[in-house]
This record gives C-alpha cells, sequence and structure tokens, in this order.
C-alpha cells in the first residue's frame, strides 16, 4: 500500500532542498515529501486518491513499485508569468541533464478534471511533480532525505553558473 509520510521537523536535507527550489524563477510554493513505491502494483494505480498522484509509467515500467523503492516528491507551483515560464524551462533543463548523467529524476506535470461539477478547475490546478527516485534498504525516510543533498548542490551550482542568463531572459523579453 503507498505511504505518504511527512517527516517531523524536517530534516536540513529538505529544508535546504526546499530554499534553493525556491530560488528557481518563477517558484511560488514547494511541499516535499516521500512516497514509498515497493509493493504498489500496476492494479493500485487505477484507485482513487492518492494512488492518482503517484508516478504511473515508472511504476507501469517496472511491473509494480521495486524493492525498497521510494520517490521523494518536490511539488512545485509556478506563477503565471515570463518569471514562471523561465523558470520552468530551466528547471526541465536541470532535470534532462542529470536523468541524462544517469540519476533517476524526472519531472511530470500534474493537473486536475477541467471541470468538477459546475466548478470549472482549468487554469486553476497545474503543477509540477519534482520526483527522485532511491532505493533505500533500511526504509528509514531520514536516510532518503539526506539523497536530496547532491541535486541540491547540483541545483544550487547550476542557479549561480546561469544567474546572469537567467537574469538577461527575465529582462529581453
Amino acid at each position: 500500500m503507498n505511504q505518504e509520510e511527512e517527516v517531523e521537523g524536517a530534516p536540513p536535507e529538505i529544508i535546504s532542498f526546499a530554499e534553493t527550489a525556491s530560488r528557481v524563477p518563477g517558484v511560488v510554493d514547494i511541499d516535499i515529501g516521500l512516497n514509498w513505491l515497493e509493493g504498489i502494483t500496476i492494479k493500485d494505480l487505477s484507485l482513487p486518491a492518492e494512488y492518482a498522484l503517484l508516478p504511473h509509467l515508472a511504476i507501469m515500467r517496472s511491473n509494480g513499485g521495486q524493492k525498497n523503492e521510494a520517490a521523494i516528491r518536490v511539488e512545485i507551483i509556478f506563477e503565471k508569468s515570463l518569471a514562471g515560464w523561465v523558470g520552468l524551462e530551466f528547471l526541465s533543463w536541470w532535470v534532462r541533464d542529470l536523468t541524462r548523467s544517469g540519476l533517476q529524476i524526472q519531472l511530470r506535470p500534474i493537473a486536475f478534471p477541467p471541470q468538477v461539477g459546475a466548478s470549472i478547475q482549468l487554469g486553476h490546478t497545474l503543477k509540477f511533480y519534482l520526483e527522485i527516485f532511491v532505493t533505500e534498504k533500511s526504509g528509514n525516510p531520514l536516510k532518503v532525505a539526506r539523497q536530496l543533498k547532491e541535486y541540491e548542490e547540483s541545483l544550487s551550482m547550476s542557479l549561480r553558473i546561469y544567474a546572469e542568463t537567467i537574469q538577461s531572459s527575465l529582462i529581453n523579453q
């Protein structure tokens, strides 16, 4: 069964990653959580609620959640502006670059149905999940969280290296 864990008194790696990701242009909200994928079956993906937000393709491609597998989920909401678009493009490049180097990371959009009853949701629910897939034999969420350190360092370095480019793209549009 899917277990989403909230870690009380967030470990420094989570706080640091959230602070760094908040420096990406246009980011207005970040939430970090953890989903244990071990034991999730393809059949489970048709269930409602939290199952609808799991990384379906990753689970289907491996024919279910793998042993000791967890997904660190970083929920990111961007403002509807040039800064949001630039930030999304920058983060998309960063994720693609890490994936090409062999790290198990993805950025995927999340949106809800265009309309529920009389309530129109279209244009109001788009957010992105940055998901980092890790294996942690102990099942300890704090050890999983520690794996964010290398990602935080990479993102921080990329933001520093491309600071002028980012600033220029925000001004010259």
